[in-house]
């Protein structure tokens, strides 16, 4: 009686990884049952050659089968793709197989026959391909349970968010007491941080400027019009007028107010030489 799905989830391990292929040389049942191992759910297969043809290889068949290394999640599926299946009564590899530390699996390629290997196997099954499409339904199984029992990653405890300070609102700077400049100043550089605004209004250079040309017409007045003082006076009133320069106009009131000093004294000496005592 060949084993059920049922049986080989009894006897074989729980979480299979490994599996040890024993077929022979040139035997078609590699590859009957490796086409049905699929990835993912694939375990990793070794493959062992030894020959099957004969009972003369019955010591090297059970040699091999002793000779396995003991490990967890670990098989050995020994397949035959049919013919003569004496070397699978012979005594020594019986016993192997009955004594081996790691569970067997026998598909020896035949439904009608049954050998003392199939007999003392863990399990048994007719064909190659009908053990691999057993073993992948059962390595599907066993992924699914792996895969169900794993814990989920735990969730990073949800912290707090520090409180974001306001930005300080910057105070609104002072509006500058001249925040226009005049069109024809509009290439002149700005007065350094550390120097006033004086001067620089378009209004204090216009009074200014009119203030050196009105004295430079009463200079130019007093003078007769033929006056350098009073002529250069009037020429840096008109330039402060028009240019407004603070600087034109300073020496403008400056010159003209010198030349109308000098024309005060020339008048007031000239009307004391003249009230004096006749002789």
């Amino acid at each position: 009686m060949y084993a059920t799905q049922h049986h080989l989830r009894e006897v074989l391990p729980s979480d299979i990884r490994r599996i040890h292929l024993v077929t022979g040389p040139q035997s078609q049942a590699r590859l009957d049952f490796t086409a049905p191992l699929l990835r993912p759910h694939r375990a990793l297969v070794e493959h062992h050659r030894v020959a099957l043809e004969s009972p003369a290889s019955a010591p090297l068949l059970a040699a091999l089968v002793s000779g396995l290394p003991a490990r967890d999640h670990a098989i050995v599926v020994i397949t035959r793709g049919g013919g003569d299946l004496s070397i699978f009564d012979d005594p020594a590899v019986v016993d192997a197989i009955r004594m081996s530390i790691l569970p067997v699996v026998t598909a020896l390629g035949h439904t009608s026959d049954s050998t003392r290997s199939d007999e003392v196997a863990d399990a048994s099954l007719p064909t190659p391909s009908l053990a691999g499409a057993e073993l992948r339904r059962l390595l599907a199984a066993q992924y699914h349970e792996r895969v169900r029992t794993v814990p989920p990653a735990p969730r990073p405890t949800p912290t707090a968010a520090a409180a974001t300070p306001p930005t300080p609102v910057a105070p609104p700077s002072p509006a500058p007491l001249f925040p226009m400049r005049p069109a024809g100043l509009a290439g002149t550089p700005a007065a350094p941080a550390h120097c006033g605004t004086y001067g620089t209004s378009p209004r204090r250079s216009n009074s200014l400027g009119t203030a050196a040309l009105v004295l430079g017409i009463i200079s130019m007045v007093a003078f007769g019009g033929f006056g350098v003082g009073a002529l250069v006076g009037f020429v840096l009133g008109i330039v402060a007028v028009r240019h407004r320069p603070r600087t034109a106009a300073v020496w403008g009131i400056v010159l003209n107010g010198l030349w109308l000093l000098g024309v005060a004294a020339w008048i007031g000496l000239v009307v004391a030489l003249g009230s004096g005592p006749q002789s």
